[in-house]
């Protein structure tokens, strides 16, 4: 029971937070801009879903090293990263794209 309302609150939690975060408000820009980075002419643009994959594995390991994987709170944030990075892969289909 608490494990299926944790994985429905951290999806729903994933999709609102990177749909308010990547959505600039009037003249305010967005919460959590990418990171843009001039290399040699070029411009290096590292998304959001890396930062939530390097998270979702770290959470994983340390829920599998301390037995905790069906716990309530490591589903919840699973799924909440699970979500942000699809909504992302969704929104901006050229998240493949590094180097521009």
């Amino acid at each position: 029971m608490y494990q299926s309302l944790a994985i429905f609150v951290g999806l729903i939690s994933g999709i609102v937070w990177e749909k308010i975060g990547t959505m600039p408000y009037k003249n305010i820009p967005t919460i959590t801009p990418s990171l843009v980075i001039n290399l040699s002419g070029k411009q290096l643009h590292l998304h959001h879903w890396l930062l939530y994959l390097a998270l979702l594995l770290i959470t994983i390991i340390i829920a599998i090293k301390t037995n905790r994987l069906l716990h309530p709170s490591a589903l919840m944030i699973i799924s909440f990263l699970l979500a942000a990075m699809l909504y992302n892969f969704i929104k901006f289909p050229d998240w493949y794209i590094f180097l521009k």
